[in-house]
């Protein structure tokens, strides 16, 4: 899993919770060809990780132990805004069978920096750099990337011989990469520039077509109709139809419906994939005066702009306009607006509205599906508040398991209630459950714990010294000392401190999010694997017969749960049985809260 973990470098990454693990996956290309990637998984629900959600990343060791208790590939370390650190890939520069170092990438080595280590494929080379790069730069002639943000790093320990092993600033090595990279792309989009092809007559006018394809008789002017007049100056209707466009998002979508929203990152992306071509990278749009539009498929490939595009290239390049104007009018129709407003003489023939089908070899996207052309939500830029995700049909085998934590009761990410009568020892059981995890024995009932565990005990009514009095208690019974327990213990009473994560407010009814918060961070904190809350009724105010009431508090307690990838049990009383048996039914209060946990025990169990 990795090389060296005590090295410098690493032992200081370990500090930030910024960690994914990663597996190997072959995707086909649309022209066939396989290529072998390596998503990010969270180690907190299992699921793809994202670079901007740092919701979905763990500890080191949470990492680790999720990488190999799944046989994954590894572990990788995700680039933050504010973490201080920038990460430098040198491609295809090594042999892996000899280790042979290719000259320009051993040049580099040779400034001695900062920490470098070998790629997982062997053929590479990864250093990480104090400091953070403003610009992003990737280079694919160069085999040169340099990230400071929204990338993961796939993390190996296998140092390179003769690089630091601690993490310094690398202001020769970036700045080298720099040109290198500069060089290369100069040399890209002069080799672009030569390869294309000559300019030709123009063509004899044919029938006006719309911007998909179709024959459009609306745009067909009459013999006798005066031509429209171009603005003063053309370059600013353009500039003013781009801007405007760049402040909604609706065209962008009805040209790629199946464009993706990233809350974020804050831009829509459309995958190579739907766009029917075999590059690797997305096209991203992101709102606003302050957005921009780039094609990161041609970006890097010699493209004389470096993938930016405009709304109006993009609709000429994807959409199927045959010129700039056609392009505009078209934007100004989605837009609402007519091309007056942006500055445009007398008003032109009226872009078509009624696309038509057509012969699909002369379709201008493949791949893509065409959205109807009813107007997007004008002035609107905000992003869809729900979209439907396709289905992946991930591999079985890929799909992680459900993490059990303590026997059949506690599982990692969802709440479970521990429910008896008041004086049976509900309190009692928790805590010698809590040794047991914190130990990795099986104290009762020969249920073991996945492993030695890390456990929160949060008594809500007692003093912390009959807390005490109890877990000591446990210990001796057990046979057990502090050493025999490699997991910690954490425990706080509520008679120091309240934790209250709901409660009424003029007649309303409020989540404390300043405490959530805190729950939260300390859990993180201190790599809390399980969470006792005892009793459920302390840790809220609010009615206990409202279904409404009661399933905000315990969906709030599973959002703890889930975000802080962790275990948390709630210890709840049970109602008058009149003498008969206790069963899982029978907790107290509203419904809701058995409907809303994972499992549900008596205390007999």
């Amino acid at each position: 899993m990795l090389s060296n973990m005590d090295i410098a470098a690493l032992a200081e990454l370990r500090t930030h919770t910024q960690w994914v693990a990663w597996r190997h996956k072959e995707i086909v290309k649309a022209d066939g060809t396989k290529k072998l990637t390596k998503p990010p998984v969270s180690p907190i629900h299992g699921g793809g990780a994202s670079h901007s959600k740092p919701a979905d990343w763990g500890t080191f060791d949470q990492a680790r132990v999720f990488a190999m208790s799944r046989k994954m590939a590894g572990v990788g370390f995700v680039l933050a805004e504010g973490d201080g650190y920038t990460g430098i890939d040198l491609d295809k520069c090594r042999d892996p069978a000899t280790g042979e170092i290719e000259p320009w990438a051993r040049a580099i080595l040779d400034l001695a920096e900062t920490y470098a280590e070998i790629s997982p494929s062997g053929t590479g080379i990864r250093l990480i750099a104090r400091g953070k790069v403003e610009h992003a730069t990737k280079s694919d002639p160069a085999h040169v990337e340099i990230y400071g943000k929204q990338r993961y790093l796939t993390i190996t320990g296998d140092h390179v011989a003769g690089a630091p092993d601690d993490i310094r600033e690398a202001p020769q090595t970036i700045a080298a990469l720099k040109a290198r990279a500069a060089e290369h792309q100069s040399a890209a989009e002069a080799r672009a520039r030569a390869a294309q092809p000559e300019a030709k007559p123009a063509a004899p006018a044919k029938e006006p077509l719309d911007f998909f394809g179709g024959r459009d008789r609306k745009a067909t002017p009459r013999p006798d109709a005066p031509k429209a007049k171009k603005p003063k100056r053309e370059n600013d209707f353009f500039r003013g139809v781009n801007d405007a466009a760049m402040c909604d998002p609706g065209w962008f979508l009805n040209i790629f419906p199946r464009a993706k929203w990233y809350p974020g990152s804050g831009d829509y992306r459309v995958s190579s994939v739907d766009l029917g071509r075999s590059l690797e990278e997305d096209i991203s749009f992101k709102l606003g005066s302050s957005g921009g539009i780039v094609d990161f498929g041609v970006h890097d490939m010699g493209d004389a702009r470096r993938g930016r595009r405009t709304p109006v290239d993009v609709v000429i390049e994807h959409g199927g306009a045959p010129d700039a104007k056609a392009a505009a009018f078209w934007l100004c129709e989605r837009l609402g607006r007519t091309p007056e407003d942006f500055g445009w003489g007398e008003r032109a023939p009226e872009p078509a509205n009624d696309h038509q089908p057509h012969d699909a070899s002369a379709e201008p996207r493949a791949g893509a599906e065409r959205a109807n052309d009813a107007s997007p939500n004008r002035g609107a830029a905000k992003p869809p508040l729900i979209q439907a995700t396709p289905y992946s049909w991930p591999d079985p085998a890929s799909i992680p398991v459900r993490e059990w934590l303590y026997g059949r009761h506690l599982i990692r990410r969802f709440v479970s209630t521990t429910i008896a009568p008041g004086g049976v020892g509900k309190s009692s059981l928790t805590i010698a459950e809590a040794v047991s995890m914190i130990c990795g024995r099986p104290l009762l009932h020969g249920v073991k714990p996945a492993s030695a565990l890390n456990v929160w005990l949060v008594n809500l009514e007692d003093p912390l010294e009959e807390i005490e009095r109890r877990v000591a208690a446990t210990m001796k019974h057990y046979g057990l000392r502090r050493e025999d327990c490699p997991g910690h213990l954490y425990v706080n009473s509520g008679r120091d401190c309240e934790l209250v994560v709901a409660k009424m407010t003029r007649g309303e009814m409020e989540v404390h999010r300043p405490l959530v918060d805190a729950v939260k961070a300390t859990i993180a904190a201190n790599q809390i694997d399980a969470l006792i809350i005892d009793p459920f009724v302390r840790s809220h105010r609010l009615p206990e017969n409202s279904n409404e009431a009661i399933d905000l508090a315990v969906s709030e307690w599973a959002k703890i749960a889930d975000e802080a990838s962790c275990a948390v049990d709630l210890v709840h009383h049970a109602r008058k049985t009149g003498g008969m048996e206790v069963t899982v039914e029978d907790g107290r209060g509203a419904s809701a809260m058995i409907s809303a946990t994972a499992r549900r025990v008596p205390s007999t169990r």
